[in-house]
């Protein structure tokens, strides 16, 4: 994203940062990259406060008490307290849709729908909020069918707009995303449970639901169809797209708000404080991870080893997801740094396959037009192959090997690639 947003300023034409695009977050902060990091993540701090706020709001026009309580637990969700901290997409688009929401029950449609082609122009896959608006929309009797239509049309007519730098550079081919490979199902399981709620706050989830059902089945409270058939059409909808890319849990965002409306509907009102307290908590207790990454913080004296499906996962008992992710980053930029040191003393013009590390990489180096040294995502054959004919020493970081063979079929050892050397 950053590095999309400096060659939009400094070229002045559209540049995805990854496919499908997120055009609306990308020209946005084409105009705030050059304050870096602190600008970019603050303003999606900012967004994710509006985000809670509006949520607060469209839980009011439901008749939910206590909204404040349940907004708060929504801005400290682990997966969106995480995302609100980073130059992402996913909290920018949930800031219009519940703006979108707010105005749909309050019987504005245009405006709702406007809101939600800002929120698609942030990210794609929002579209599908179209359904539970369709479904919650508030209208005066007798003008239903046009409230949804001018919602529709709306939200078509500023979606369009939004996207049309992204279709005049890139034709239909920005209708792609980004392939991650078999995801294990162990972490299946974790992407879509404790990577989005912690592991309090799954526990806590868990048991909430599962009073919740059990005061529905016995009548003591009654869910409003519309609630239902909205929450119900948002969770099959991104559940389906995240099974399709299982790898990250913040595909669940759009989805947390009315998993909450229909907590809200459903729980005794102390019943559903303590929920959100515990959602609150969650974000800074018990975090379970992956271990062997480049940017893994280093071991805790409260961090213990899990052996599960024959995979091992870390668990620590003090480090929370937001501490642990702090503490991630600063092992990230600290590696990134030793990365270009060890570059560095490389023969002028080696190819380095870096793999997830480009971006940070790039972005570190600046916009140099002849680097001494070309980092590179990954390696094609026929692009080594012209690499090894010129002469060009290639190298690579430890997580790129398996991904270079696992993309293009290409052992980058059998062309001579060597580890970039340890200080």
């Amino acid at each position: 994203m950053a590095l999309a947003a400096r060659d939009i300023s400094l070229h002045g034409h559209y540049v995805a940062s990854r496919f499908p695009g997120y055009p609306l977050q990308e020209l946005g902060e084409s105009l705030l990259w050059r304050g870096g990091p602190r600008a970019m993540n603050g303003a999606t701090a900012l967004v994710s406060a509006l985000a809670a706020a509006f949520f607060a709001l469209a839980l009011r026009r439901t008749g939910v008490r206590p909204a404040g309580w349940a907004a708060l637990a929504l801005a400290a969700i682990p997966i969106v307290y995480l995302n609100s901290v980073s130059s992402l997409d996913y909290v920018w688009a949930l800031a219009f849709l519940m703006a979108s929401w707010w105005c749909a029950l309050s019987g504005r449609p245009v405006m709702s729908g406007a809101l939600l082609g800002l929120a698609v122009g942030c990210r794609l896959t929002s579209a599908a909020w179209i359904l539970p608006l369709w479904v919650q929309i508030q209208a005066p009797p007798g003008k239903a069918m046009s409230s949804r239509l001018g919602l529709a049309a709306a939200a078509m007519l500023v979606a369009g707009v939004a996207w049309l730098p992204v279709f005049l550079r890139y034709g239909m081919r920005f209708l792609s995303f980004y392939e991650h490979g078999a995801t294990p199902w162990l972490y299946v399981v974790k992407a879509a449970t404790v990577d989005v709620w912690g592991i309090p706050g799954t526990i806590a989830i868990a048991l909430g639901a599962a009073w919740a059902l059990a005061r529905v089945t016995a009548g003591k409270v009654v869910l409003p169809a519309r609630d239902l058939a909205a929450a119900g059409l948002a969770i099959s909808i991104y559940g389906l797209a995240f099974l399709r890319l299982p790898h990250d849990g913040a595909y669940w965002i759009p989805v947390l708000p009315l998993a909450l409306l229909l907590l809200a509907r459903t729980l005794p009102s102390g019943a559903l404080r303590v929920l959100c307290l515990v959602l609150v908590a969650s974000a800074f207790f018990l975090k379970v991870s992956e271990p062997g990454k480049s940017d893994a913080p280093m071991p805790s004296a409260t961090m213990r080893s899990l052996h599960i499906g024959g995979r091992e996962l870390q668990l620590d008992y003090l480090r929370g997801p937001l501490i642990w992710d702090h503490e991630r980053r600063r092992a990230g930029l600290a590696y990134r740094d030793s990365v270009l040191a060890r570059s560095g003393r490389l023969p002028e013009r080696s190819v380095v396959v870096a793999y997830e590390w480009t971006p940070a990489i790039e972005w570190a180096v600046g916009a140099a037009d002849t680097p001494r040294v070309e980092f590179v995502h990954l390696l094609d054959r026929a692009t080594a192959e012209s690499f090894v004919r010129d002469g060009r020493s290639i190298y690579y970081l430890p997580e790129a090997l398996g991904r270079n063979q696992e993309w293009f079929g290409v052992d980058l050892r059998a062309l001579g690639a060597r580890p970039l050397p340890v200080e």
